[in-house]
């Protein structure tokens, strides 16, 4: 119950504007920590640049469930992933972002 109730209150504080929607192909400053990290989706990748060594890296669904799970390596990398169009939560180490694919 208590899950369910932080995945809404997330979700509900990422769709209200707190974090800019990251679309996909494009690229973003993504604030929060590291005010240089670039992110973008392009192709069925994860592209970062000037981000954390060894950051986690989460892909959440809008209803909570993981669908990525993994660590970054390095400050610039890609991470092939295969997801179907619709909004998730991607977190890299302290920073939330929207990703929304169409």
């Amino acid at each position: 119950m208590i899950k369910r109730i932080c995945t809404y209150l997330l979700a509900t504080l990422l769709m209200t504007g707190i974090s800019m929607p990251l679309s996909a192909g494009a690229m973003e400053n993504a604030g929060a920590v590291n005010t240089e990290m670039d992110i973008a989706y392009n192709d069925g990748k994860l592209i970062v640049k000037n981000g954390e060594d060894n950051a986690k890296i989460l892909i959440l669904t809008m209803l909570g469930v993981p669908v990525y799970e993994g660590k970054a390596k390095g400050s610039d990398y890609e991470v092939t992933l295969n997801l179907k169009k619709g909004i998730y939560i991607l977190k890299i180490g302290d920073v939330a972002k929207r990703l929304i694919l169409r």
